[in-house]
């Protein structure tokens, strides 16, 4: 019975697609290692997601948008990275992922906006050296930070609407 049991398990494991390790874990593999280019406009497009909440003070979905981000960082693949670009970008996965997961388990408005702004400690210095023609990157000297939004009217994710 007990065999039966752990064969059952195993196997809604096997059908799931999920292995025991990652049913513990806040980011789920949906996609497979994604290029450099296409990785950071998948990241990108969460990021201004996040963005778009956090300018409207609206918490709820925070955790969700985090959770999808840090599942398209953990298949960020930086082996095909430009070599001039490779030290500003080695410790991009690791401290994007590190900022997701305390992102997730963020449990008020004001944290949230602190643990963006880690976040977008990364994506700014992305966008800077890349120079996307349709974002900017902003800084608030009162919270001592910057962030990424489409070019246009300036709105603040460090104090929402």
């Amino acid at each position: 019975m007990v065999h039966l049991r752990r064969c059952a398990i195993l196997g809604a494991i096997l059908i799931t697609g999920l292995s025991p390790a990652s049913a513990e874990n806040p980011f789920i593999e949906e996609y497979p290692n994604l290029d450099f280019e296409g990785g950071m406009d998948r990241i990108l497009t969460h990021y201004l997601a996040l963005y778009e909440e956090l300018v409207l003070s609206n918490p709820a979905r925070v955790p969700g948008i985090t959770r999808e981000l840090g599942v398209t960082v953990k298949q960020l693949n930086l082996v095909d990275i430009e070599f001039k670009h490779e030290p500003h970008y080695k410790h991009l996965k690791p401290e994007m992922l590190k900022s997701s997961r305390e992102m997730i388990k963020a449990e008020s408005l004001k944290e949230m906006r602190r643990l963006f702004g880690e976040l977008s400690k990364h994506i700014a210095n992305w966008a800077t050296l890349t120079e996307p023609s349709d974002l900017i990157v902003v800084y608030c000297p009162i919270e001592n930070a910057r962030w990424v939004q489409p070019r246009g009217k300036i709105r603040n994710p460090y104090f929402g609407a």
